[in-house]
C-alpha cells in the first residue's frame, strides 16, 4: 500500500464538463460533474500517473482518484504511445468514457476506471 497525499497534483492535462456513469444515482439525479486531470508532479509526464478530480458543484462534492502508471498502461492495454507527450490529452480524454461514479462507503463519492466500460477503446 502507498500513501498518496490527497492534495498531490501536478500540470492541468484536460478539464471538460461530462457525463459519467453512475453519477445520476450517486448525486441524486445529476449526470454530469466537472472532470479535472492532472499530471501527479508538477513537470511531470502525464504517463508517470495522474490524478483525476470530478467535481459536482449543486452538491460541492469532490472525488479524487490517483492512477498509477501501471494502471494507465493496462487501461490503455499496454501501448505506451498512447501515454507519450504529444498524444496524451487524446488518450485522457478518451478514458473518461470509463470513468464511473458511486457512493462510497464511508461518505462522499467514490471514482474509478472500468475496463469493461469500452473494452475495445484503445485496440489498434
Amino acid at each position: 500500500m502507498k500513501f498518496v497525499p490527497a492534495n498531490t497534483r501536478g500540470d492541468l492535462v484536460l478539464r471538460k464538463g461530462c457525463k459519467v456513469k453512475g453519477a445520476r444515482l450517486a448525486q441524486r439525479g445529476v449526470a454530469e460533474v466537472l472532470v479535472s486531470v492532472y499530471t501527479r508532479a508538477p513537470g511531470e509526464q502525464a504517463g508517470h500517473g495522474l490524478v483525476v478530480e470530478a467535481y459536482n458543484a449543486a452538491s460541492a462534492h469532490t472525488a479524487v482518484l490517483h492512477v498509477e502508471a501501471s494502471e494507465l498502461r493496462r487501461q490503455v492495454g499496454g501501448r505506451d504511445d498512447l501515454l507519450e507527450p504529444h498524444a496524451v490529452k487524446d488518450t485522457v480524454e478518451s478514458l473518461l468514457y470509463r470513468l464511473t461514479l458511486q457512493p462510497s462507503p464511508v461518505g462522499g463519492l467514490s471514482l474509478g476506471l472500468d475496463v469493461k466500460l469500452m473494452p475495445n477503446l484503445f485496440d489498434a
